[in-house]
């Protein structure tokens, strides 16, 4: 799938030109071309075959050293569900942990990591000095967890769930513990202590550089989600510190998302949105204020719906979007029964009405009703729905593209799909536009398989 790139300004032999898809970053003399992301114009052919997806053969992609290389390049060591992914400063693309399930339903909960570089459309396991697998300092494994990329280049991993063992069985806990990420010499940091356990939780960078960590769940012995969390951490990196936010959200959340709201318009707040707890799918709202290290009391914020494992992105007019996911039953008699089914619901979010914001009626909906998928914002400004669950309990090939001018949002059917469709995977805006999707499992199954193969669109 070719995604239209924004204008770009790249200073390329010498020269800086804006440019967009459908034009060289810089002009080169007849018979030459230029690479997007190299300063040397080359004759034609030459070393820079690319400029775009759409330049190479049909299942390929077009690295940024401009040259195309096979999607199969791009797979990982081993299929993973619950794992996380981040793009780093350099453009390389980062995943750790997740849960590796064979064929028999037996689940292994991962300590590795692999870093895809896109100059080469190389994808490689983290190897330690001795050549073994680098393992985190949770050396039991996460899944479920947070990776956030500091200003310093670094990476942050915070919670998530590994294996003890209780008695003759081992069992998942909600890990309290947190490491940090090196990328230049590709090595796991000490860890550090956040307090408490959380998995199913939100990591969200502030506008200072710090880290707020808010809700999710833990896990009692019988290896289950047993509580859900309304209480937030800050990580200070300057300091490697963590201090417990003094107050609470309004509601226990596992599930939900989180959004740093328009810093120029709001201050930098951050929105937690939705989510579910043990009484069923939330529609509530909650705000973090930066400037003093609060939740707001009182912010009466809802959805048209409540709703769990929802994608959620802001869009580039301020807006925040959330689509998808999965709703409490209309049951009377049973309240409390969570919905499974998913959801195709599209809300918009605008912080401009009231003294809180509010997320506007009538919205649109998903041409295919999904739970966990993901939405990726691209360079043009649309958003790209990927995967997710259908109500027949497979994974979701078909792509949706969003988008919004002035508050009027349309869904619309891509002309591309997924090679294999997938939920609980992880998807990534690259540096030239791409969206890769990464990991996740094919259908709900007990003995599903996760997927090894990554997909660039």
């Amino acid at each position: 799938m070719l995604l239209l790139t924004a204008v770009l300004s790249l200073a390329v032999s010498g020269c800086v030109q804006e440019y967009s898809a459908d034009q060289h970053p810089c002009p080169c003399a007849d018979g030459y071309i230029c690479c997007p992301y190299t300063d040397t114009c080359f004759e034609s052919p030459g070393p820079c075959t690319c400029h775009e997806h759409g330049d190479c053969p049909e299942g390929d992609f077009c690295g940024e050293s401009g040259e195309c290389y096979a999607i199969k390049d791009a797979a990982l060591s081993e299929g993973r569900y619950g794992h996380a992914s981040v793009v780093l400063a350099d453009g390389r693309v980062l995943t750790t942990g997740g849960i590796r399930r064979y064929v028999n339903g037996i689940e292994e909960i991962l300590a590795t990591a692999e870093i895809f570089d896109p100059a080469t459309g190389e994808q490689r396991i983290v190897l330690g000095p001795g050549g073994q697998a680098l393992k985190m300092h949770a050396s039991s494994g996460r899944a479920f967890h947070t990776m956030t990329l500091l200003r310093d280049g670094e990476v942050l991993i915070a919670g998530g769930v590994g294996p003890i063992v209780q008695g003759a069985s081992t069992v998942r806990t909600a890990l309290r513990s947190a490491e940090i990420f090196d990328p230049d010499t590709e090595t796991f940091l000490s860890p550090m202590d956040m307090g408490s356990g959380r998995a199913h939780h939100t990591a969200t960078m502030l506008a200072t550089g710090q880290v707020l960590v808010a809700g999710g769940a833990t896990y009692g012995n019988n290896g289950a989600i047993d509580s859900y969390l309304d209480t937030g951490v800050i990580f200070d990196p300057s300091n490697d510190t963590w201090t417990p936010v003094s107050d609470t959200m309004s509601a226990r959340r596992a599930f939900h998302q989180a959004v740093l709201l328009d810093p120029a318009a709001t201050g930098g707040k951050v929105i937690m949105i939705g989510g579910e707890n043990s009484t069923g799918t939330l529609g509530s709202a909650d705000i973090f204020d930066p400037n003093n290290l609060s939740f707001i009391e009182g912010v009466d914020v809802t959805m048209a719906r409540n709703r769990s494992r929802f994608c959620a992105v802001r869009l580039m007019s301020g807006l925040v979007l959330v689509a998808g996911g999965t709703t409490l039953a209309d049951d009377p008699a049973t309240p409390d029964v969570f919905e499974r089914s998913p959801d195709d619901g599209v809300e918009i979010y605008d912080t401009n009405i009231g003294a809180y914001g509010a997320f506007l009626p009538d919205g649109p909906n998903l041409l295919s009703a999904r739970l966990d998928l993901t939405c990726s914002l691209i360079a043009d400004g649309q958003v790209l729905v990927a995967g997710g669950l259908t109500a027949d309990g497979t994974g979701d090939a078909s792509l949706e593209l969003i988008s919004e001018q002035d508050q009027d949002v349309t869904v619309s059917a891509s002309a591309d799909s997924l090679a294999q469709g997938r939920y609980a995977h992880t998807a990534l805006t690259l540096r030239d536009g791409g969206v890769m999707i990464i990991g996740g499992l094919p259908d709900a199954s007990p003995d599903s398989v996760p997927i090894a193969q990554c997909e660039i669109e």
